[in-house]
């Protein structure tokens, strides 16, 4: 027997009454299982410093991004539809023919640690005049060299990077600090060299084991990819989304990006609920 997600268009999760009868109550629709929706991410791996994402991945996130058109330079906050999916038709309204760029990402960890941009040369884009960009079916900010987001760092003793990302140049970084020779995901072609600053690092591409170099990292990110890290405390992160050098890396396109400020392999591995979550909903592997 089939199960219901939505009824009317309206998600379990927001459904309150049903003719009269609480939720709780209510068992079958017409013979049919009623299935509650699946819990948020977050809201099942808790304890998240900063997250940002194209989707919802918390109950208590409302706007997801802060949108700005380059015509006339007008901003607007930008939700979720019914389904949890960024709300590209709001997007799409408030841009028209102009280009929409990304002045803030919104962080869902309830940290209020949103990742913003006020220079708008360096925001990411995420509307081409014509349509909100994709990567494989979901909603992708595009950067460039130059185009960031900065956001204030909250780690631990030991810290899970989770990140949707793809390679948009022959060289690229996930995260930089404000400290010489500290970076996370760099990526630059035919490259052995590896990662720094950061101690020890367990990576993981696609929900399994990596070994990481920046040659390896850029053949792997030239596809979508799910890219997983075990870091120690850089102890002063100043930068989101993937900008190590203003001249020579650029940002990676990215969907989603999370930190947890705990290693999630221990003492319980959470790591690969996370990642099978991730992956359920951007399909990339």
């Amino acid at each position: 027997m089939p199960n219901i997600n939505d009824i009317n268009g309206v998600t379990i999760a927001n459904l309150s009454k049903l003719d009269g009868v609480t939720k709780a109550n209510i068992a079958k629709v017409l013979g049919i299982t009623l299935e509650a929706a699946a819990a948020f991410l977050l809201d099942t791996y808790t304890g998240a410093a900063a997250a940002y994402s194209v989707r919802r991945i918390a109950s208590g996130a409302t706007n997801l991004m802060r949108i700005r058109e380059d015509s006339g330079d007008t901003e607007t906050d930008i939700g979720y539809d019914s389904n949890g999916d960024l709300d590209t038709a709001a997007i799409a309204s408030h841009c028209g023919t102009a280009n929409g760029f990304v002045v803030s990402w919104v962080d869902q960890s309830s940290n209020g640690n949103d990742a913003t941009q006020s220079t708008s040369g360096n925001q990411p884009q995420i509307y081409n005049g014509t349509a909100v960009i994709t990567e494989n079916g979901k909603p992708v900010i595009t950067c460039g060299n130059g185009q960031q987001f900065q956001f204030t760092d909250a780690s631990g003793t030991n810290n899970t990077w989770t990140a949707v990302i793809k390679s948009n140049n022959a060289t690229n970084c996930l995260i930089s600090t404000d400290i010489a020779n500290a970076a996370l995901g760099l990526s630059q072609s035919g490259s052995t060299a590896t990662d720094f600053g950061f101690g020890t690092v367990t990576y993981f591409v696609d929900g399994s084991s990596f070994t990481f170099t920046r040659g390896n990292m850029y053949t792997a990110a030239q596809s979508q990819i799910l890219f997983t890290a075990i870091t120690g405390d850089p102890s002063r992160l100043t930068l989101l989304t993937g900008f190590g050098n203003a001249t020579t890396f650029y940002s990676y396109n990215m969907q989603e990006l999370i930190q947890w400020p705990v290693d999630q392999t221990s003492p319980t591995n959470n790591r690969t609920g996370i990642e099978s979550d991730i992956n359920g909903y951007f399909s990339i592997y």
